[in-house]
Order: C-alpha cells, then sequence, then structure tokens
C-alpha cells in the first residue's frame, strides 16, 4: 500500500498484479472455469452450502468461485471434482489427452513440493518440467506416473502440451527427434 500526501491509504494498481501472481504461486487453478461449475450444480442439484462442506470452505468461497472473482486451489478442486462426480479437470474445461503436467498435478490435489516428495524429486525439477523450457528427463517425467495416476504416455503428452501452450506447436521443432519420437510414443 501506499501513503498518499493526505494521508490515506490507497491500492496502486501494481498491488493489485502482486496479488494475482501470489495467487499462481499458491496453487491457485488458473484454468478453472466458473461457468463449467454452475453447469455441473444445476446438473446435480447441489447447493453452495453443501458444496461448502464437501470442499471444506465457507459459502463465500464457493461463491467467489461460482462468479469468478476467486479460484479455487489444486485441493478443493480435487474435492469439488468429488463432491460433483467428475473428474476435476472437467471444471477447466480439460481432458486427459489435453491437460498440462500442471493440470495433472493439480487434478491430484498436490502442491509442486509434494508431487516433488511422492515422487522422489525435488521440488526444483518438478518446476522445471512444469515450465517445459528444457528438454525433460525421461525418467523424472516416469516418476510422476504414478503419483498423478496415469500412464507414461499421459505425464508425456502433458509436458508436450505445456510446452506448445507455452511455446506453440514450432518449438517442437527444437527437440531432438529421437526424444521427440520417445514423448509422442
Amino acid at each position: 500500500m501506499n501513503t498518499l500526501m493526505s494521508g490515506t491509504t490507497e491500492r496502486w494498481p501494481e498491488d493489485r498484479h502482486r496479488a494475482r501472481r501470489t495467487s499462481v504461486a499458491l496453487g491457485r487453478v488458473q484454468g478453472f472455469q466458473p461457468a463449467l461449475l454452475r453447469d455441473r450444480l444445476d446438473k446435480t442439484g447441489l447447493t453452495v452450502d453443501a458444496v461448502a462442506v464437501a470442499t471444506g470452505v465457507t459459502p463465500q468461497a464457493v461463491r467467489g468461485w461460482l462468479n469468478g472473482s476467486y479460484k479455487p486451489g489444486a485441493e478443493a478442486v480435487r474435492a469439488l471434482g468429488d463432491a460433483l462426480g467428475v473428474d476435476p479437470l472437467t471444471l477447466s474445461g480439460k481432458t486427459l489427452v489435453t491437460a498440462t503436467l500442471v493440470d495433472l498435478r493439480q487434478r491430484m490435489g498436490l502442491t509442486g513440493a509434494e508431487a516433488a516428495a511422492a515422487a522422489g524429486l525435488n521440488p526444483s525439477q518438478v518446476y522445471t518440467l512444469e515450465q517445459a523450457v528444457t528438454s525433460p528427463k525421461l525418467d523424472h517425467l516416469d516418476a510422476l506416473a504414478e503419483v498423478y495416476e496415469v500412464d507414461i504416455a499421459g505425464i508425456r503428452r502433458g509436458w508436450l502440451n505445456r510446452r506448445i501452450e507455452r511455446f506453440g506447436r514450432e518449438s517442437l521443432s527444437r527437440l531432438t527427434p529421437e526424444l521427440l519420437a520417445e514423448l509422442e510414443d
């Protein structure tokens, strides 16, 4: 907050941007779509209060998810999926085929550090894989398959999806043909 000459405080735009970046760091599901949650609530007949109880949050938090002012964390999305009888990915408009590594991790309700510990990796290795900047070590991807409860092809596809999402399909041409063949296998 910044103090103005009048002695009052006011939030400057950069403070709002800082808060948005913080929600990403806290593991908020960025692809979450409130309309998909509303649709599932209509189909199941669940109330806001029932969803709040099922996910362990307040009804105000659920209303925030529904109106788009808040995004749930990975753990809450996992609980939402369970309560609504859907794969948590559907609340982001994704499937196992279109999911990225971040989506797959959040689908399990895990933070990066939790996923790393479960896979026997360190958090920076999971972060590096999720960013898809450098060529992945295939044994690191394979270590995540059991943790994320998908087959190895799903994990490798998740890395490729993230690479394409961040850098475009043409970025795949920078991978060695051998690596690309193994990733697409």
